[in-house]
């Protein structure tokens, strides 16, 4: 199989899941390069035990993500990219809290896996667009810059981070709920749907248009061709 490897001409739908995953990034790197150490010096956990919780969230996100596949296929792509990001804005701006008042230990676990829970239903919805966007020639080249916009992101935002620790561990969670408000406003106002289910139709808002599937189409325009015809059987 050959791949081309291009950034220019790529579906513009590429280019925003890349901005959004910059921003995403940008505001969430932090979150994970310093939340042990938000257990071992705000709560005196130890490392083994910080760890474990680590872990179990990596284990949850696993296991998310292979069914957020399988939804993501059944209704949709845009759906999941845009609502599935609303309620970590509650939850990023939680932990901002607990940590400010040294709130429960289980009550901070509880918000930060409830985040990864969400993050990984939009995984597989972002990787399932590109693919449904770019040509089997131009994949590589959209999955490639996907990436590089989540790694430049990711890049710069532990810096901001390192620096907002200055004041407070706190506030790099304030920054990822802020940033995740500006992630689902740009999904939801530019982001137009790339999959339609069978049986499903899209509003005017997620395609510009309405749409049905074409099988949809075909199965009505068999009907009313057969219709027709036995109408103009009664009268022959």
């Amino acid at each position: 199989m050959y791949y081309s490897y291009r950034l220019i001409g790529l579906d513009r739908r590429v280019w925003l899941l890349g901005i959004t995953r910059f921003i995403r990034s940008f505001g969430r790197g932090s979150t994970f390069i310093l939340l042990p150490l938000v257990f071992t010096l705000y709560y005196g956990q130890s490392l083994v035990s910080t760890g474990l919780i680590i872990g179990s969230g990596t284990l949850i996100m696993a296991v998310v993500q292979y069914y957020a596949g399988v939804w993501t296929d059944k209704i949709g792509r845009r759906k999941i990219l845009v609502y599935t990001q609303i309620p970590n804005i509650l939850f990023y701006t939680l932990m901002y809290y607990f940590i400010s008042i040294h709130s429960s230990l289980w009550a901070l676990i509880a918000a930060w896996f409830s985040t990864v829970v969400f993050n990984a239903l939009q995984y597989p919805a972002v990787q399932a667009t590109v693919a449904d966007v770019t040509s089997v020639e131009d994949r590589m080249s959209g999955f490639t810059a996907i990436r590089l916009m989540a790694n430049l992101g990711f890049a710069v935002g532990p810096l901001t981070g390192a620096f907002l620790a200055g004041f407070g561990l706190q506030y790099i969670f304030l920054v990822a709920a802020a940033t995740n408000v500006v992630e689902v406003i740009m999904l939801y106002r530019f982001m137009k749907e790339s999959y339609v289910p069978t049986g499903a139709v899209i509003s005017i808002k997620e395609l510009g248009r309405s749409y049905e599937p074409l099988e949809q189409k075909a199965n009505d325009l068999s009907r009313w061709m057969n219709a027709s015809i036995y109408i103009c059987q009664l009268y022959i």
